[in-house]
């Protein structure tokens, strides 16, 4: 029988050798493997109930019984055997494994507080499942093939290859099939829901996730099978099989449960030949492929895939099948001669298929794939297998490829003709290569992974590559030139879209700039950038011939006629501009050649058209487009001055008799009616583009008060504060307007650094820079304020049910904008109080943290700070993000002493108690997948523990550190977790972070702030005792350990000394507290862990005289022999830590630079220096530091400034290094920077 601890082992131990490359753990995970053997083979099948095992259990109750596996017979209370034979009644599970379960559930009690031993042992049977397919996805990911290869040993990479080969000839493959098909979601929530084992919302959600990633987990060891090693005739055969059953949604297209998608590209992968164009030995690699090894597995498939076979459930699957084996018949014309006499009789199929495919709408299929199934793009091997899919048809078939487009032009011809006789055209024109140009553009329109595979789409002369890729880029270069050649109406949005999709990275914008604007050359071209802009220009200059008088910016009513043109030529406008956006957002060449032609002038035509009465989503796509040109400083200038130009707000006062119109008008009267709101969207995003780059702080000057106050107005008052009054047909619609509102709140905020200037400029109405009004509105109890605390309460309500919801992305975004203003306002607050307060200023402005204490109005509470808290409880698993910003607004409002009574009151009540500490306990437990994230998150948490040891008793932090409020501090009864009831605390979760370190699992900067958490602990006048008492009695006298340990490296870092340094003065403390109480014992420990030796040296042997002669230790060991006169044979440990202590420099030295003048880089880290958080010397603030060199950098838009840029950032770069360095040695050694 295999517990749950066996298999969580089993997945640590793969990681560890697997992804870690651990080397050294190989013999331990060999065996480990060889034990596992059995239980792969029946992967996830439970072992059964066995009678015998109930009526020992059952006698149990009544007397001590010897169970297998337990060392002593025992009694077991009733309701133990009870649960333990419910939950092996619900999954026909053995028994003493169900026991087991409860009592690792028990045991487990204090890491899932609130949760019966019952509900948590349901958690475990699905953890354990979960981490067997995991692991053996990692071990079959990790066997040798043709995609991809783990840096791993031969030795390794053998065993791994040689084990998973007899894993799949003994059935596994069958198996895992079996288990997918059974093992779902709705049967396990049902058994679930049916026995009463489903808790509170977080534990639903954390038995669907483990459900579905162990689903996840069993299609990828399927995926990653086929894809390494290929299938079997009969494998393939029984996956085709499955597939063929596979329901499609409501719409009749490819089902969207991902899982299954993973096993329709595990087929997909089965027949791929693309190792043959990939690889300078594609062809012999593609020789130990089953596809061509196994002289049956043509014809067979063939059979199975032809029409006259069975048919699938779901067409779309079906012609993906078609259409990727259609592609594999082609290329095996690639395999030498003495293949292909076995396949000749195949090769003419081909385009067979392909029309077998058309007939299922493969192509289709592709778009909704990967429209339906957002996680299809996050992994690099699924979205390129759709990528060769399609490339190799258009290298491979050129001649089909030709027939399709020959097929669109005559239904683009008969289209015409029934147009122009007002007739309906025919329902079941054939539209597939309109659906080949689409699928292309769904393919390659996100690339999150940066793998650039539309480049393959675009051929150089200067290319140096393999010639077979250089042949196969030219085909897929000719496909998208001709594609656009004399192109058909039909064609013209569909190709557009393509080629929008096929720019999605820098170079392949440029190319497709180039495309363009040769295409406008000798030539009419309705493919150009000649043509897009000349039609745009006649647009606008029709609609103006309409319209009223261009300064009275009035705006037309919408459902009139618009300018002439038809439904179709407005998609067709929404797709130039989308183009445009995309080119002019990746390629800086290319956004400055565009907007500076002055043939083309896109700005003034785009801003024209805004200003005009045209629909509603065209509008929001020129804004979209305008706020891609918007990335560069002189273009966003220009771009600021045209704005306010055109009145898009109304900014300036009007001595015209109609009322002053824009896209407000647009926001109050079309969309609330309409319940869309894509121009507001557009203009703020926009807006959020322009203040990116540039602020103009003389903007509207001398037509009114310079500034963009105006536009901040409109933000907070047209569109953020009267955003939940307005009805939505899209919920996700609000959260999008907001998520954009409140980070251009943020971005205000950012740019902004407080001025005595600002507070002065206020008295005598000037304007003052961008940001300040924000920042004094949320330093007052304001709107505003309480709308950020709104929309953070409203993102909670929705988290804290732990469900998906379509804008659960845009809450996500907003929530995060709002944590970040609070943290933003925390750091500037204190200067601009300061400011204030020495101005004499009427202003009234609050700090942030008495307002974020202040009460609910909506619950009559204070608990604004529980809903930002709550944030940290989401954790690494669901929003790390969060949790940082929340953790530092948190340890802000934590630090406030007049808070503790009101923070304690908030965060003892249930359930709050153990939400928010387990939360916290969890974040300092987790490992991140981020390490950066989690090193923030957790270093944040660590300094607000250490900030609150001080406060008086009972503070926040002594309860989180699993003290008694109620109590003096030195009667607290440390207890380990579970103990008497003990729930897992801060002070748990520190020690195992010092225990992990060391394994050297942890972060250093997280250790060192770790240890200097226990020594402000132990430095703690009345704490320090019952620490102490714990760390001896509790954890095999943790200080001693610890002590034994040192040094942690022989080659220190900063960080590891001072956390050696922060170990020895806990371990002092620990001495001295000893003494006093008279526990010599404890002392004499402490004492000889640093005294004694660290190695011991053979003095006969002269490694005695390898030491070095210089330094501390050397000088303190012949010291030492001098007074005691004996032979020094042995090294303490407290000389070996000196010798680790690197005192010849104390300074970091100033680097060269060539672009920075020393003198005023001196002077600017001056005016950077902040107090230290921990109260010792003065460090830069390189986090303003940083803004302001950007600031100044981003005016430098001149020739020579564009051609040094690199060599000016490269330059920042050394100058931040420097500042960080310094600031290390600065806290180090105690002396500031300017010294």
């Amino acid at each position: 029988m295999t517990s749950w601890t066996s298999f969580k082992d089993l997945l640590k131990l793969s990681e560890s050798v697997i992804l870690g490359r651990n080397h050294e753990l190989f013999p331990d995970f060999e065996s480990m493997l060889r034990k596992q053997q059995g239980n792969f083979y029946a992967i996830l099948k439970n072992p059964e109930k066995d009678s015998k095992y109930r009526d020992l259990l059952k006698k149990a109750v009544k007397e001590p019984v010897q169970i297998p596996g337990w060392q002593t017979a025992q009694t077991l209370p009733a309701s133990l055997v009870n649960e333990a034979c419910i939950l092996s009644d619900m999954y026909n599970l053995d028994e003493l494994v169900a026991l087991s379960l409860l009592v690792h559930g028990e045991e487990q009690a204090p890491i899932y507080p609130g949760l019966k031993r019952g509900l948590i042992s349901v958690l475990l049977y699905y953890d354990a499942k979960y981490s067997q397919s995991t692991a053996l996805k990692l071990i079959v990911q990790a066997e040798r093939g043709v995609h991809w290869t783990y840096s791993l040993t031969d030795d390794v990479l053998n065993f791994l290859t040689q084990y998973t080969n007899q894993l799949f000839e003994s059935g596994l493959f069958e198996r895992l099939l079996d288990v997918h098909s059974e093992f779902t979601v709705t049967k396990e929530m049902e058994l679930l829901s049916t026995n009463q084992a489903l808790g509170p919302p977080r534990h639903r959600r954390q038995l669907m996730d483990y459900i579905k990633k162990t689903r996840m987990s069993i299609a990828d060891i399927i995926f990653s099978r086929a894809a390494q090693r290929g299938l079997s005739l009969a494998q393939t055969l029984r996956l085709i099989d499955y597939l063929s059953e596979v329901e499609p949604d409501k719409e009749g297209q490819p089902s969207g449960e991902m899982s299954n998608v993973i096993l329709l590209l595990a087929l997909l992968y089965a027949f791929d030949l693309s190792v043959i164009h990939r690889h300078d030995e594609g062809e012999e690699l593609a020789k130990d492929l089953p596809i061509v090894k196994d002289k049956s597995y043509v014809s067979e498939i063939s059979k199975v895939l032809d029409r006259s076979g069975k048919t699938w459930k779901n067409p779309g699957y079906q012609g993906l099948a078609q259409l990727a084996w259609a592609t594999t018949l082609a290329a095996l014309r690639s395999i030498p001669e003495k293949a292909e006499d076995r396949f000749r009789q195949e090769f003419e199929q081909d385009e067979h298929f392909v029309d077998l495919a058309l007939a299922n709408k493969a192509f289709v299929a592709i778009s909704e794939l990967i429209k339906n199934n957002s996680l299809l793009i996050l992994e690099e091997f699924y979205i390129k297998r759709l990528h060769y899919l399609l490339t190799d048809l258009i290298v491979l078939m050129p001649l089909k490829i030709k027939e399709l487009r020959n097929k669109a032009e005559e239904t683009a011809r008969t289209l015409i003709v029934y147009e122009q006789e007002g007739l309906v055209p025919p329902a079941h024109l054939p539209q597939h290569f309109e659906n080949l140009l689409e699928a292309i553009a769904s393919v390659y329109n996100e690339d999150p992974l940066d793998l650039n595979l539309c480049l393959e789409f675009w051929y150089s002369s200067d290319y140096h590559g393999p010639q077979r890729n250089n042949a196969r880029q030219m085909a897929l270069n000719k496909f998208v030139r001709l594609a656009g050649d004399l192109l058909p109406p039909s064609l013209y949005i569909p190709y557009t879209r393509m080629l929008g999709s096929l720019a999605n990275s820098p170079r392949a914008a440029h190319y497709v700039f180039n495309l363009l604007k040769q295409n406008g050359v000798g030539q009419a071209s309705t493919v150009s950038w000649d043509h897009f802009f000349s039609t745009l220009a006649r647009y606008l200059a029709n609609l103006r011939q309409e319209t009223f008088p261009v300064q009275d910016t009035v705006y037309r009513q919408r459902g009139t006629a618009i300018g002439g043109i038809t439904a179709q030529e407005m998609v067709g406008f929404q797709e130039i501009l989308r183009l445009t956006r995309i080119v002019a957002s990746h390629d800086d060449v290319a956004r400055v050649s565009l907007a500076e032609n002055p043939v083309w002038t896109p700005l003034v035509t785009f801003l024209g058209l805004v200003t005009c009465s045209v629909p509603l989503l065209l509008k929001a796509d020129l804004l979209k487009a305008l706020s891609a040109f918007a990335k560069s400083r002189d273009i966003a200038s220009t771009l600021w001055y045209y704005v306010e130009m055109a009145q898009v707000i109304p900014t300036a006062p009007s001595t015209s008799k109609f009322p002053q119109r824009g896209i407000h008008t647009d926001l109050e009267e079309v969309e609330s009616r309409s319940e869309e709101y894509p121009v507001s969207r557009g203009f703020l995003e926009l807006l959020n583009a322009l203040v990116e780059v540039d602020v103009p702080l003389h903007l509207g000057a001398p037509n009114r008060t310079p500034g963009i106050d105006p536009y901040v107005k409109f933000v907070v008052e047209s569109v953020l504060m009267k955003s939940h009054s307005r009805a939505y047909k899209k919920s996700s619609d609000k959260w999008q307007i907001c998520e954009l509102a409140v980070k251009f709140l943020h971005k205000l905020l950012m740019r902004y650094e407080p001025a005595v200037g600002d507070i002065q400029h206020r008295e005598r109405d000037a304007p003052q820079q961008p940001g300040y009004s924000v920042l004094v509105a949320m330093l007052q109890d304001s709107p505003l304020l309480k709308m950020i605390l709104y929309l953070i309460e409203e993102s909670v309500r929705h988290f804290d049910e732990y469900v998906d919801f379509p804008e659960r992305k845009a809450c996500e975004r907003t929530a995060l904008s709002c944590l970040n203003i609070f943290n933003r306002c925390i750091q500037m607050q204190e200067i601009f109080l300061e400011m204030v307060r020495s101005e004499g200023s009427s202003l009234r402005v609050t700090s942030l943290g008495t307002l974020l204490l202040g009460v609910n109005q909506r619950t009559n509470r204070p608990d604004h700070m529980l809903k930002i808290a709550k944030f940290v409880s989401y954790g690494s698993e669901y929003m790390p993000d969060h949790a940082v910003e929340a953790a530092s607004i948190l340890a802000f409002v934590a630090s406030i002493p007049s808070a503790q009574q009101q923070l304690l009151a908030l965060f003892t009540e249930e359930p709050n108690d153990v939400i928010i500490r387990h939360g916290i306990v969890e974040i300092l437990d987790d490992a991140f997948e981020n390490e950066e994230q989690g090193r923030k998150v957790k270093l944040c948490l660590l300094k607000m523990l250490q900030q609150g040891v001080n406060l008086p008793h009972p503070s926040l932090v002594h309860f989180l550190l699993g003290f008694s409020i109620q109590k003096p501090l030195q009667k607290s009864q440390l207890q380990n977790p579970g103990v008497y009831g003990t729930p897992k605390n801060c002070l748990h979760s520190l020690l195992n972070i010092l225990d992990e370190n060391l394994k050297g699992l942890v972060d250093a900067a997280v250790v060192m702030e770790g240890y200097k958490l226990l020594h402000v602990i132990l430095s703690h006048g009345t704490m320090s005792y019952p620490v102490l008492r714990f760390l001896k009695g509790n954890l095999r006298n943790f200080l001693v350990r610890h002590g034994e340990a040192l040094p942690f490296s022989a080659s220190p870092t900063m960080e590891q000394q001072n956390s050696t340094a922060h170990l020895l003065l806990c371990i002092a403390i620990d001495i001295r507290v000893s003494s006093l109480r008279g526990s010599t014992s404890q002392a004499q420990k402490l004492a000889s862990v640093i005294f004694t030796s660290e190695r011991t040296v053979d003095i006969a042997d002269g490694e005695a005289g390898q030491r070095r002669d210089a330094g501390i230790s050397n000088l303190l060991s012949r010291t030492f022999a001098s007074i005691t006169g004996m032979p020094f044979v042995s090294r303490p440990r407290v000389l070996a830590l000196l010798d680790s202590v690197d005192v010849s420099q104390l300074a970091v030295p100033i680097p060269e630079l060539e672009l920075f003048d020393l003198g005023q880089l001196q002077s600017l880290l001056k005016e950077c220096e902040m107090p230290s958080e921990d109260g010792g010397p003065s460090v830069v603030n390189v986090r303003h530091l940083q803004r302001r060199v950007e600031r100044e950098l981003s005016a430098l838009e001149g020739t020579m400034a564009l051609a040094q840029r690199q060599a000016i950032m490269q330059e920042f770069k050394i100058i931040l290094k420097y500042s960080i360095e310094a600031n290390g040695v600065s806290r180090l050694f105690g002396y500031p920077l300017a010294n």
